[in-house]
């Protein structure tokens, strides 16, 4: 079993493996043990895949779920692949307390979170509060969800790199005003620089910080919007992981050469430097 904990912004990703022993993310707790009186169930409703549970119906949830419908469509277009067909589970608190009680009884060694994705097994179960952000944390973990219903072992830089992509408003084009503003003040102060070949080695969200996850998200941009070719990069690497973990006999063989695999997106001469120039392009818009 492993979890992992996203920190940055309120949000937390856990993925909880039960056919693996190797434990990958910051630290190991108990089985869950989850009852229907704890989780909102009184109400149901469903969009293809998506099954949304609440305590009664929702404002704006026709609206969400066709907006999270519609993210997978996109991220089926952009990453050139066919999404699964697993049911992803939502179940929506709209009282705080009733949802911060929840994270106290089930995941009491975690800090309290707006959102959270698990996967136990092939069960995809996102767990949210109902608030402000529940747009951009929905849209994140939902981003999540339909990439591990296909590729469990994805690496954690284009993982999350998708997920800051994906969890803006489609209007934004996937630009984290944000992660532009902090990358630009670092890279004036001399502190940091594009390097692919170094975020590849952080394989636990213990070790990603604001700046991580920025870097991840221009990654993924550069990728996904500055060439044709640089997205069918992206793509090809998606389909090798599909085939490597059909092949190996094990989770940690599987595991080993995915990262090999995607390490060769990072060999082209002056890719970190395409990179910078890609990030100054989106300053210049």
């Amino acid at each position: 079993m492993f979890v992992q904990n996203k920190t940055r912004k309120g949000v937390c990703f856990l993925n909880v493996i039960l056919i693996s022993l190797v434990i990958l993310g910051c630290h190991s707790m108990g089985k869950m043990k989850e009852t229907s009186s704890s989780l909102p169930t009184s109400y149901a409703t469903h969009r293809g895949p998506i099954v949304f549970y609440s305590d009664g119906p929702l404002p704006k949830e026709t609206a969400m779920l066709a907006e999270l419908e519609a993210l997978q469509s996109q991220l089926e277009k952009e990453l050139a692949f066919q999404k699964s067909s697993e049911p992803i589970w939502i179940y929506l608190f709209q009282d705080e307390t009733r949802y911060q009680k929840f994270l106290k009884d089930h995941y009491p060694e975690l800090p309290n979170r707006r959102a959270y994705f698990v996967q136990t097994g092939s069960r995809l179960t996102i767990y949210a509060q109902i608030g402000p952000s529940a747009g951009d944390d929905l849209r994140h973990e939902m981003t999540h969800a339909t990439l591990h219903a296909t590729w469990p072992m994805i690496p954690l830089w284009i993982d999350e790199g998708l997920a800051e992509f994906f969890e803006l408003p489609p209007q934004l084009g996937g630009v984290h005003r944000q992660h532009l503003a902090l990358l630009t003040h670092q890279l004036q102060q001399g502190t940091w620089q594009p390097n692919l070949e170094r975020l590849m080695t952080k394989n636990e969200l213990a070790e990603f910080g604001h700046l991580e996850y920025a870097e991840a998200w221009l990654w993924t941009h550069y990728l996904l919007r500055s060439t044709p070719k640089n997205r069918e990069a992206l793509q090809a690497a998606l389909v090798r992981q599909t085939e490597i973990t059909k092949s190996q006999d094990s989770a940690e063989a599987a595991s080993y050469v995915v990262q090999i695999s995607w390490s060769r997106l990072s060999e082209s001469e002056n890719f970190d430097q395409e990179a910078l120039r890609h990030l100054h392009y989106l300053l210049q818009q």
